[in-house]
């Protein structure tokens, strides 16, 4: 994509949108292009695409199986954090204002709260997940 071979011709490393391009690319190649994004789970249970609706029924909130629902929040919010920090660090690299790309996410279709959430922490850590408050707690839960 655009945004990928821009950062590899400035030698800036991107590597969570690389691998989401690369999931991106082979769902595509799979002849995937036209269904929802979520299909993407196909590439890890090719022989079961149904095993993530039926195991979503037996869900539980019992924290024996070593994965509790507060684990999976927190890296699904790491996930996002490391996605605003990538993103808005390639702006700031490239010389792209803060702000003008916070108007331009926070008010798109599908805009993320996270998002939103995230900028101005981060923006004050100088795009640094070491320094933003809400990722350094993630880690010490998670580690």
């Amino acid at each position: 994509g655009i945004i990928t071979s821009t950062s590899r011709d400035f030698r800036y490393p991107l590597p969570l949108l690389s691998v989401a391009e690369q999931l991106y690319l082979t769902c595509i190649s799979a002849g995937w292009s036209k269904d929802d994004d979520c299909v993407t789970v196909r590439l890890y249970l090719p022989s079961q695409h149904d095993l993530v609706a039926k195991q979503a029924g037996s869900a539980s909130s019992n924290a024996s199986s070593g994965i509790t629902h507060e684990t999976i929040k927190d890296l699904l919010v790491g996930v996002h954090l490391v996605a605003v920090a990538e993103a808005m660090s390639f702006c700031d690299h490239m010389g792209i204002d803060a702000m003008l790309m916070y108007d331009i996410v926070s008010n798109a279709a599908g805009a993320s709260k996270m998002f939103v959430k995230a900028f101005e922490p981060l923006r004050k850590a100088k795009w640094s997940l070491k320094l933003a408050p809400d990722a350094v707690a993630i880690r010490d839960r998670l580690v």
